[in-house]
């Protein structure tokens, strides 16, 4: 049996496990080059530019003199912009995605990051060391950013040639195909809508300008302050905090509005079910790790919509919509059989596992409507005491069905990011010691995959 492929139980209520510990550890590493591609070629890109246009005399003199820099340094700038704007681009086009075509681009990237800073290291030995004591220092620097980034170039480097070589055993498939083929699905499942509603489009647009002009006044202000900027630290992390906060705020106004999404998309809807709570949890992420790195619900949504509307019951009580799903805003009167209509009709329904009474009479109702083997159930990004009460809560609801008896037989469910029911009473687990959102992601994504395709799981003795 495959080493990643094992049966928990024989017989009645069969375990069978997916896991994606390798998979989401590489996405792990790689995630980190997002924040230094996204975050650092932009703030050297604006760091040389602003250099050059006050090497010019401000922008009427970079009109007169060009880029304002000798002749013979004007390929070398140019290329240097080329190709950190194409570094930035890279970083930000792999944010909330788990998408092997941007893959390609980070190979190229951090392949030629790791090979020009060697040859530079390799050129700068070739010359006699320095005999004064600030030269060598300034040299000995030299040596040791090159040789991080280098290294660090070539680490990423190998981790995108693994990842794209990387196999789940479980389902004999690489990652990479796994990818493709949900690639083709949505492809051949999507479909071009027009004319939906925004929440409000154009104060979304007023918060992305704000934001926009705080984060240069933060880009202004460190590159301004190069001698004493410790004390200005303070007021430069504020404006990037507050113009981070502004651009976080943007996402929800932009949201398209589930009522004019429905009317225009004939799909069937995919349903998020999720406590009110967990929305919470989402809200108090810090701004800029939230700006930088999507929340796990608005990946999922950036997954789901090609497949149908990804909608969601929104709270009457919440004035700016999280990003994610297009919420559907009912009253307490009418969410209960709304809520079951949209179970009883959706293609597929992704829900978090919950511990509170609604999310409980939520799956129960999913039970009760045969939809069991259409569900994605996630363990949302929790700590892991809260998982136990989660968990807990899960096989109550399950007591009376063919998947308690599996459900009851698993007991490392710290481990567990998603799960799939079987119509012969199995269960499917997709674990990964990682808890990175990478790992959720994926999860998800491994779920729907094998719902699609109805694919045959790898083992000795049983199919899905």
């Amino acid at each position: 049996m495959a080493a990643d492929s094992k049966d928990l139980s024989i017989g009645y209520g069969k375990v069978r496990e997916i896991n994606i510990n390798r998979q989401s550890r590489l996405l792990g590493i790689l995630r980190l080059s997002d924040w230094v591609l996204a975050l650092g070629c932009v703030f050297i890109l604006v760091d040389i530019l602003l250099e050059v246009v006050l090497a010019s005399g401000g922008l009427a003199g970079l009109m007169r003199s060009g880029l304002g820099i000798p002749d013979d340094l004007v390929v070398q700038t140019l290329i240097v912009i080329a190709f950190l704007s194409i570094g930035a681009y890279t970083g930000w086009k792999h944010i909330g995605v788990i998408d092997a075509r941007v893959w390609i681009a980070h190979l190229i990237v951090f392949g030629i990051l790791a090979l020009f800073f060697t040859l530079k290291i390799a050129l700068e030995l070739q010359n006699d060391f320095p005999t004064r004591p600030k030269e060598q220092g300034e040299l000995l620097a030299s040596w040791f950013w090159s040789g991080t980034i280098a290294i660090a170039s070539l680490l990423f480097f190998v981790t995108v040639l693994m990842l794209r070589t990387t196999r789940i055993p479980a389902l004999n498939i690489s990652l990479v195909g796994l990818l493709a083929r949900l690639k083709r699905k949505k492809e051949a499942m999507s479909v071009t809508t027009s004319r939906i509603k925004r929440v409000n489009t154009p104060l979304g647009i007023l918060f992305v300008i704000l934001g926009a002009l705080l984060t240069v006044l933060a880009v202004l202000a460190y590159l301004g302050t190069p001698d004493d900027r410790l004390p200005h630290f303070r007021v430069i992390l504020s404006l990037w905090g507050l113009a981070a906060l502004l651009l976080l705020k943007s996402r929800g106004y932009f949201q398209v509005r589930a009522d004019s999404l429905l009317s225009v998309d004939p799909r069937e809807p995919i349903l998020f079910l999720r406590s009110f709570e967990d929305d919470e949890k989402t809200k108090t992420v810090p701004p800029t790790k939230a700006l930088i790195d999507f929340s796990l619900e608005t990946r999922l949504s950036n997954h789901f919509r090609f497949f149908g509307p990804f909608i969601a019951v929104g709270s009457s009580e919440e004035t700016v919509t999280t990003p994610g799903a297009a919420r559907v805003v009912l009253s307490d009167s009418e969410w209960q059989d709304n809520v079951l209509n949209l179970i009883k009709k959706s293609a597929l329904i992704v829900m978090y596992s919950g511990k509170t009474h609604w999310v409980n009479w939520e799956l129960t109702k999913v039970i009760e409507a045969v939809r069991v083997t259409s569900l994605i159930l996630l363990i949302p990004e929790v700590e892991t005491e809260d998982i136990a009460a989660r968990i807990a809560q899960l096989r109550i609801v399950f007591a009376n069905t063919v998947w308690h008896s599996g459900l009851e037989k698993i007991s490392n469910f710290q481990n567990v990011r998603a799960l799939k029911f079987v119509s012969d009473g199995s269960v499917i687990i997709i674990t990964s010691s990682r808890r990175n959102r990478d790992a959720y992601h994926l999860a998800a994504l491994v779920a729907h995959y094998l719902i699609l395709g109805k694919l045959v799981f790898v083992s000795k003795e049983n199919v899905v």
